[in-house]
């Protein structure tokens, strides 16, 4: 047996032992240099932290100079170099051998009682002796089997390594809670610690942020300068700016309330480029620059138009002038040329979506645009330097609408009475703006098919339409028309226009009636000059006016049909209804008063049936009516006129037959009830449009009276918001106040919309008027009812402001309301002029009054010179001219708003009030009104007198045109009689003056230059009165008083001498008036007596006297 065979050798089991126990001893030993890593990377780290962090403060305590802190920063390098070494790399590199690191085990697992080391350090040697061998490798195993449960990692305490790092993460915490709060000081203060050799300055140092720094404004703009201030706080900040080369100027900065760190001042009207900057204690900021540029604007503007192809008118360029106005269809090109480079222009329409412009050599802009509506345009542009054009000009754009032609009848223009064998001419004219295309005159017989009667045209309408004006003739030859007594025929004329572009428009003339009578009837008619008609037949005649009224009017809203109808027309629609259902009642009336009679009378009762049917034919058209059936409607009101017509030529029969029966009083009887019964017609339709205009008037100087203390609470509301501490009682009675308004506001809405709705007898216009009034006044009631909730919100500004808002709404409805009334109050015509031609009487007293007030006051300061009472007068007296002023402008607006009704029911009349308001319109009253306050105040008081003379004549000839108006407009003879006597009384007092001022100039030789002057103002006042009296040959005419008319007129044209040479034969001239004026107080006189005579008569006396009553009272007539 060899040596070698004889040696023990360890099994395979336990040398896997002892090799697991080598690899987890090593897997310690790992662990072990890991967690001495760690533990140095935590020192390294928070004191790394504390040395930056040391190194901060001491800077921030005491900001170290450029040498100490590069010193520092070596410092911190070598420091660093050695904490790295001393607690990572050198524990790092220490060896750990398996001896050391199985003993460290067995310290802490002593039941061990060194196996492992044993183990370890026996266990890989070979032994020769076997027991020994055996021995060893019973040990191993076990070791291996006691520690196999043991985690032998857990014998490396890392109670230090959590330690350290919680003391490290502390150390980030801090810093990152450091960046946080203090960003940039961190940044700098790192960066001076870091970076020593770059010039920094301390982190507390002063510093500035300057806003808005460089800028750009527009010339004349003012700018703010922001300055907030960082690091060490400062008491002041200076600013320091200059224009151009100029010196530096200095200016302390404004401290901010809320923020001592924040500085303003702002520069104003800045018109150069400017520099600066801020400086205080040892800080500075850079220089800024402030550069200055013009702000873009239009400097020219031009508009080309291009109009549309029928109206042939020829291209035009508008220069210098944005606002457009053309005829809808036209093309426009709207140029515009800037101060500057544009970069951006666009063209803003009515709210649409703005439209570009095109730029040609930079500052000329182009568009173009369709006219089609009305409508506001502003160009916005944007220059090449950034800036747009501020509070841009609104141009306006009116779209004149191509009118319908313009058709007249002018012969016979009326309506007229007819036998069945007369020729009637017509005669129609038609113009239009831009060309006629046809005229076509219209005719119906009763309710018939309606036929086109060819008109024989003065000129032809050409292909393109461009005749603006054609007049046609026809004749209506009646007897070959097949019509008899009672027929009535309707006719118009309607005329195209040549518009290609929408279609052509047609206009309407209007509406004319042909009444067929019989031969006698006729013949009395044209032969009755001075007798008297009897009351019946007068009665129906008025009924059947007034049944061609609703027919008109009925005619006029059936062509002017709206789609879809509108409320407005519905309204007008049923106050025809209501119109003619007033006159069926009419009608029944005069049925009722008639059948009482046909018994007694011994008539037939088929002697009704016209009255009856046309009464019939009315109720059906009234339904058609109210049902908003207007061409419904007009077949059944034409029956009913023709019916009417009938009734008429029935009455003569009536009457014969009552006066041939066995009582012929009873005709008479017939004929005074019809008498009565029209006069109470009369008397009712006064009194309602009495009554109606007194309210309409009550109800405009109430409204007047609620805007104007409106006026003065929304004022109340715009100082109060302006408070900071608003009064609650103030509030509160503002409140109460602006609801007391509200429920004013909302009883009167009513109250005008019933007036609207249940009167009949006012005109589709007022009524209109009425109703708008009635809803601008709840809209006004609404907005003071908000008002007075805001009211009742609080003290806050912002209610108070919105408050104020409302309440200028408010206002805004209550001056429309007013405007309504106005116009309604204008409807009432005859009433309205009387009122129109007072109120100038009163204007022309007071102004006379003041005239003479201020030669007094001038003749008492030249005696005594001016004192303060003196100046007290004149103040009160220029205030008295302004208030005069403001009147004439009310009274302006009031006689405009009656033109317009004068101008369809009077065009005579309207000529009148057209040349009052011409007076005003031409400003020279106002003129000469604004020329005497400032005189008087100004103390000249012998200019003020001779501007006060000139207002005088203005108003003068108003009155006089007024007073021509009244005399036009006057429906009876007695009418006609008292406006022309008031009329003569005027011009008689006015020719006396006349004559006093020239006997004064008569012996002056030579005359002054002021004498001359007056001279030549009597002889244009006596042409106007000549001109004047010359309007009343017409109404000398209509009363047959046309000698004592040529006798006057002759006179004031009869020149005599040498120095009068221009003026009339006034003895002559003024016996001749009062020989006119004579005249016609004789027969108003007559007539006011006749007058009296028939409402005595009417009077209730016992039947046995009724025939002498009527007998004397005949007499007393003879």
């Amino acid at each position: 047996m060899s040596e070698n065979s004889c040696k023990p050798k360890a099994s395979v089991s336990e040398a896997n032992a002892l090799q697991e126990l080598r690899e987890r001893v090593y897997e310690v030993r790992r662990v072990w240099k890991r967690t001495i890593f760690l533990t140095g990377c935590a020192v390294v780290l928070f004191s790394l932290i504390a040395i930056f962090l040391g190194e901060i403060i001491l800077d921030l305590l005491m900001p170290l100079p450029m040498i100490i802190r590069a010193i520092f920063l070596a410092g911190i390098v070598a420091s660093f170099g050695y904490l790295v070494y001393r607690f990572i790399v050198k524990p790092v590199r220490k060896k750990l051998p398996e001896h050391d690191v199985a003993l460290h085990i067995e310290q802490h697992y002593t039941d061990l009682e060194d196996r492992l080391v044993s183990s370890l350090q026996f266990g890989g040697q070979e032994q020769e002796d076997a027991i020994a061998s055996h021995l060893i490798n019973r040990l191993v195993a076990d070791t291996a089997e006691r520690t196999k449960e043991l985690d032998f990692k857990k014998t490396i305490s890392k109670k230090k390594l959590q330690d350290y790092w919680k003391i490290a993460l502390l150390a980030v915490a801090v810093i990152l809670l450091c960046v946080f709060i203090f960003p940039s000081q961190l940044n700098q203060a790192l960066s001076r610690i870091l970076v020593p050799w770059e010039k920094m300055k301390p982190v507390m140092a002063t510093k500035f942020t300057v806003s808005p720094g460089n800028a750009k404004i527009l010339s004349g703009q003012n700018q703010l300068i922001d300055v907030k201030v960082s690091g060490r706080s400062i008491p002041t900040v200076t600013l320091y700016y200059k224009q151009g080369e100029s010196d530096w100027k200095d200016v302390d900065m404004m401290p901010a309330v809320e923020n001592k760190r924040r500085f303003t001042y702002e520069l104003f009207n800045i018109t150069q480029t400017q520099q600066y900057y801020v400086a205080g204690k040892n800080a500075k900021s850079e220089i800024y620059t402030i550069n200055v540029y013009e702000m873009p604007k239009i400097t020219q503007i031009d508009v080309s138009y291009t109009y549309p192809e029928y109206t042939k008118l020829k291209p035009i360029v508008q220069q210098g002038e944005g606002n457009i106005r053309a005829v809808v269809g036209t093309e426009v090109q709207i140029r515009a040329t800037t101060n500057k480079g544009i970069a951006e222009a666009t063209l803003n329409l009515g709210g649409k979506e703005p439209k570009p412009m095109a730029i040609t050599a930079g500052r000329t802009l182009t568009c173009e645009l369709t006219v089609l509506e009305d409508s506001k345009y502003t160009i916005n542009v944007t220059c090449v330097d950034g800036f747009k054009n501020q509070d841009p000009i609104e141009y306006t754009i009116t779209a004149l609408k191509d009118e319908p032609p313009k058709v007249v009848i002018t012969k016979p223009g009326r309506d007229i009475n007819a036998t069945k064998v007369e020729e009637v001419d017509i005669v129609v004219e038609a113009t239009d703006d831009f060309g006629i295309a046809s005229v076509d005159l219209k005719y119906a017989v009763g309710i018939n098919q309606e036929a086109s009667a060819p008109l024989e045209l003065s000129k032809s309408p050409r292909p393109g339409g461009d005749s603006k004006k054609i007049s046609g003739t026809y004749t209506f030859f009646l007897e070959e028309m097949n019509i008899e007594p009672g027929d009535v025929i309707t006719y118009h004329a309607e005329a195209l226009d040549n518009n290609t572009r929408s279609g052509p428009s047609k206009g309407l003339s209007e509406i004319y009636f042909i009444e067929i009578r019989s031969f006698k009837e006729r013949f009395e008619e044209m032969n009755a000059q001075s007798g008297e008609s009897d009351a019946t037949s007068d009665l129906l005649s008025g009924l059947i006016t007034e049944q061609k009224r609703v027919i008109r009017e009925t005619w006029k809203l059936d062509n002017s049909r709206p789609s879809p109808v509108t409320k407005d027309y519905e309204f007008d629609v049923k106050k025809q209804g209501d119109a003619q259902t007033k006159l069926r009642d009419k009608l029944q009336q005069v049925i009722s008063e008639i059948n009482s009679f046909m018994r007694t009378g011994m008539i037939e009762p088929e002697a009704l049936n016209n009255f009856e049917n046309a009464a019939d034919e009315m109720d059906v058209a009234s339904d058609e009516l109210f049902a908003i059936k207007t061409s419904a409607a007009l077949p059944h009101q034409q029956k009913a006129l023709e019916y009417l017509n009938k009734a008429l030529l029935d009455i003569p029969k009536i009457l014969l037959r009552m006066q041939q029966s066995f009582n012929p009083q009873i005709a008479e009887n017939l004929e005074l009830n019809m008498e009565n019964l029209q006069n109470q017609f009369e008397n009712q339709e006064n009194k309602l449009d009495e009554q109606m205009h007194k309210q309409t008037k009550a109800m405009l100087e109430q409204a007047r009276d609620m805007l104007e203390k409106q006026q003065q609470l929304t004022q109340q509301s715009r100082d109060m918001s302006k408070e900071s501490q608003p009064s609650q009682q103030q509030m509160n009675q503002m409140s109460q106040q602006e609801s007391q308004l509200s429920q004013q506001a909302s009883q009167m809405a009513q109250q005008l919309s019933n007036m609207a709705q249940n009167n009949s007898f006012m005109s589709p216009q007022a009524s209109r008027q009425m109703e708008q009034a009635a809803q601008q006044m709840q809209s006004a009631s609404q907005n003071l009812t908000d008002d007075s909730k805001q009211s009742q919100e609080g003290r806050q500004q912002e209610a108070l402001q919105m408050s104020a808002a409302k309440g200028a709404k408010a206002e805004e409805n209550l001056q429309k309301a007013i405007e309504e009334l106005e116009k309604a109050n204008a409807s009432f015509t005859a009433e309205a002029l009387k009122d129109a031609a007072e109120r100038l009487q009163r204007m022309m007293s007071q102004q006379e009054k003041l005239k003479q007030e201020t030669e007094q006051l001038e003749q008492q300061t030249q005696r005594d010179g001016v004192n303060a009472e003196d100046r007290r007068e004149v103040n009160r007296m220029a205030g008295q001219q302004q208030q005069m002023r403001n009147n004439l402008n009310r009274l302006q607006r009031d006689l405009e708003n009656l033109n317009n009704n004068l101008r369809n029911s009077s065009p005579e009349a309207s000529k009148h009030v057209e040349r009052a308001l011409g007076t005003i319109r031409k400003d020279e009253v106002k003129r000469d009104m604004t020329e005497v306050q400032r005189n008087l105040q100004w103390q000249n008081f012998e200019f003020a007198k001779q501007k006060q003379e000139e207002v005088l004549n203005s108003l003068s000839n108003m009155e006089d045109e007024l007073q021509s108006a009244r005399t036009k407009l006057a429906t009876t003879e007695e009418e006609r009689l008292e406006n022309a006597l008031e009329q003569l009384a005027k011009w008689q007092e006015k020719l006396e003056d006349i004559r006093r001022e020239m006997e004064a100039l008569k012996d002056q030789k030579p005359l002054t230059q002021e004498q001359q002057k007056r001279l030549q103002e009597l002889a244009q006042q006596q042409a106007e009165l000549r001109e004047r009296a010359e309007q009343m040959r017409e109404l000398a005419d209509a009363l047959n008083l046309n000698n004592q008319w040529r006798d006057w007129t002759q006179a004031m044209h009869n020149w005599r001498g040498t120095f009068n040479s221009r003026f009339a034969d006034y003895d002559m001239a003024l016996r001749n008036l009062n020989i006119l004026r004579q005249t016609m107080e004789k027969r108003l006189d007559l007539i006011q007596e006749k007058k009296r005579l028939a409402q005595v008569r009417q009077e209730d006396v016992p039947p046995e006297y009724r025939p002498l009553v009527d007998s004397y009272y005949e007499l007393l007539s003879e």
